[in-house]
């Protein structure tokens, strides 16, 4: 006899395949033959098969069907849902991608990450992931492009490129065998608060066609005399140098007929908008209930940015890469060609900390395109194209000949290079100690030479102070400190800190379950507490050394540039506790945020301060270029329609004042010299050649971005 529960089981079943069916069969589509379902939550034995990490999952019933409901929490860097296979593993070798259902409950933005896991997968190995971002009650589709096993020997061959035309090489990122997926995981990263979603109808699309991963024959040489591959084509393709000299004479007539649109003032900023105190210099404010910057004039300006505007981007042309190259310019008969062989020393990747020969091929292209004096007509017209193409600001990591230019707003950026706080697992960019001597020292010293020139000119925005620092959670900096050597100034200062709470070691011991004999021994030991007792100090003085940093920073850069902002320091992680105090002290706080859409999002509820995006961008390799960047797409066309929702949704967002795409030009197919990078992520090419459709975009939106 059937039970209530087997009919309703039998019922969600029945209404889950009619849904899928209505996907599957329309009319003139082949998603019968293209799809397969791989998990859709009804299974008796599901539960048993699915896995968390600081995280809760419920089975709920959901648009007539079941699914799984999660609850992240916000202990752990990444909490996740994992779901195995049925049997032993999946096979879906015959499909190029797996997509999910997701439906973000919750009242902010949900940058969702997915993963295809083999057996010890990690995040640097055997997997592939993807993703997306969901807005406030939105539901969407989110996938991940099936990456496989291919060519290993050709492409762990290509050493000093992270990606290859068959994908990303091992070292880099994750290769799977799409025959043996064991599991998908569902993530979030370092969440400020919990995130609520719903995850159904986990499914396979696309027909994997073999012909895709054909290496060509012969495969060397695949670079060409400009820099560009081989054995592809696509539009603005160069073939000889006359093409670059054309361009130049074109691209002069565009920036004459439209210098900048029509709707901007000479800084960018919205010329029929409302008229407030013009300041001479730019500031923020919040007006109407959204946070906005005011152009020097008073007019309200969104920073719609490029960063690094600059020349050249060699690559490596030793090591045994003799065979990469046809027709090497720098075995030409033309002597002009030698000035672009130069040398470095990779600071990652295949040669780290190997002196390599170079070739700058960018620049070797502007030379055919402009003649003899390409750096100055480079420097010259490089301003002019970005207004041309809608962009109002230079941001972060440009020349710094190029924000000498007349005509364009910029931002500068200052690197603080004094002693760090202690390295820990999981850190990548080391804070500064607060309390060396030399913090100061350095702050003056760098902000001097960087800023003597910009104080006062009324085209400079502000200034960033450092990128990307590896803050941590909440107790992470304190934490370090206990295990630092005992001349470590941030450490001294903590020990004063405790006795100054404590009477004693003794009262000290007590509440930490430590047995630290003296004062002296601590700063000199590097015993650790128990994490719960000593949990809050940790917090506290945390807090503490952050407090630290941002004020002195913020006192020093005042007192050399008053009216210029602090643009803060270009945050890639968000932890509350860290944000919170950064608001305090930066004129605007800065984010690089690399996911599809700003809608919704906030660092944490209630924060209400001005927000710059120092970073973003959508890659694609359909221009001779391997790699696809932090957020890939399949297409130029793609990704130029991903930069318009992404500004669009930066425009709307209360607290973002602007919107820096990162980078002006795609990277080397070869790889770029420093650290192996071959992205597809800029709005140039190799030869200089701007991507149509990035530019079409970004002139659409210089034109609705003061709507």
């Amino acid at each position: 006899m059937l039970t209530q529960s087997h009919i309703s089981f039998i019922q969600q079943r029945i209404a889950k395949m009619l849904v899928m069916l209505s996907i599957f069969l329309l009319p003139g589509t082949l998603e019968a033959q293209t799809s397969m379902i791989m998990e859709d939550f009804e299974s008796p034995d599901v539960q048993t098969r699915i896995q968390t990490l600081d995280s809760r999952f419920e089975l709920v019933d959901h648009a007539g069907s079941r699914a799984v409901k999660v609850e992240s929490g916000i202990d752990k860097p990444y909490p996740n849902i994992r779901v195995s296979a049925p049997a032993t593993f999946w096979d879906i070798t015959r499909f190029t991608r797996v997509e999910a259902d997701v439906t973000n409950l919750g009242s902010t933005s949900l940058r969702m990450g997915m993963r295809l896991d083999n057996k010890g997968a990690t995040g640097r190995k055997n997997s592939n992931t993807g993703g997306s971002t969901l807005a406030p009650g939105e539901t969407a589709t989110i996938g991940v492009d099936i990456d496989r096993i291919f060519a290993t020997e050709l492409r762990d061959s290509l050493k000093g490129m992270q990606a290859t035309p068959w994908g990303i090489r091992g070292e880099w990122g994750g290769v799977i065998d799409p025959a043996k997926v064991e599991q998908i995981n569902f993530f979030v990263s370092s969440p400020a608060e919990p995130y609520h979603f719903i995850i159904d109808n986990i499914r396979t699309t696309g027909v994997f066609n073999p012909e895709t991963q054909r290496i060509p024959e012969p495969f060397f040489p695949f670079i060409d005399r400009f820099g560009q591959y081989v054995h592809s084509q696509w539009p603005g393709k160069v073939t000889d140098e006359s093409q670059l000299r054309e361009a130049a004479q074109r691209e002069a007539q565009e920036v004459i007929q439209s210098p900048r649109p029509d709707s901007w003032t000479q800084y960018g900023g919205w010329k029929d908008g409302p008229l407030l105190p013009a300041t001479g210099h730019f500031y923020p404010i919040k007006h109407e209930g959204k946070w906005h910057l005011v152009d020097p004039e008073g007019r309200l300006f969104f920073s719609m940015g490029m960063d690094v505007v600059k020349a050249g981007s060699s690559t490596v042309i030793d090591q045994g890469r003799d065979s990469w190259f046809k027709d090497a310019p720098w075995k030409s008969e033309n002597p002009a060609m030698q000035e672009f062989i130069g040398t470095a020393t990779p600071k990652r990747g295949d040669y780290k900390n190997l002196k390599v020969q170079t070739f700058d091929f960018y620049s070797a292209n502007l030379l055919h395109k402009y003649g003899p004096d390409y750096r100055n007509l480079w420097l010259k017209n490089t301003p002019k194209r970005l207004m041309n193409w809608g962009f109002n600001t230079i941001g972060c990591w440009s020349d710094p000949e190029i924000i000498k230019q007349p005509g364009i707003p910029y931002t500068h950026w200052i690197f603080i290079n004094s002693a760090k706080l202690p390295w820990q697992p999981g850190t990548r960019n080391r804070i500064s100690d607060p309390w060396h001597e030399m913090f100061e020292t350095e702050i003056r010293r760098r902000a001097g030479n960087m800023i003597s020139t910009t104080v006062d000119d009324p085209w400079c925005i502000g200034y960033f102070l450092d990128n990307e620092l590896s803050w941590g959670e909440e107790t992470h900096l304190a934490h370090g400190l206990l295990k630092a050597p005992k001349d470590q100034p941030a450490k001294k200062q903590f020990i004063d800190w405790l006795r100054a709470k404590y009477d004693s070691i003794e009262t000290l011991n007590r509440a930490w379950g430590t047995g630290h004999p003296s004062w002296q021994a601590m700063l000199e030991g590097n015993s650790e507490p128990k994490p719960a007792q000593a949990h809050d100090d940790l917090v506290a003085f945390n807090e503490v050394i952050v407090r630290q940093y941002f004020s002195v920073v913020r006192r020093i850069l005042k007192e050399l540039a008053p009216n210029k902002l602090y643009l803060g320091c270009r945050f890639a992680e968000h932890n509350p506790q860290v944000v919170k105090i950064a608001a305090e002290y930066c004129d605007v706080v800065s984010f690089n945020i690399y996911r599809e859409t700003l809608l919704g999002w906030q660092p944490f509820p209630g924060f209400d301060k001005p927000v710059i995006v120092g970073e973003f961008h959508f890659g694609s390799t359909d221009r001779g270029v391997f790699g696809n960047g932090l957020r890939g797409t399949a297409s130029t066309e793609e990704s130029a329609q991903m930069l318009v929702r992404y500004v669009r949704s930066a425009r709307d967002n209360p607290l973002v004042v602007g919107a820096h795409w990162f980078m002006l030009l795609d990277e080397p197919t070869s790889g770029r010299a420093l650290d192996a990078e071959n992205h597809g992520i800029g709005f140039l090419s190799i030869t200089d050649t701007p991507h149509d459709a990035m530019i079409q975009a970004t002139r659409s939106l210089a034109g609705e971005i003061y709507k």
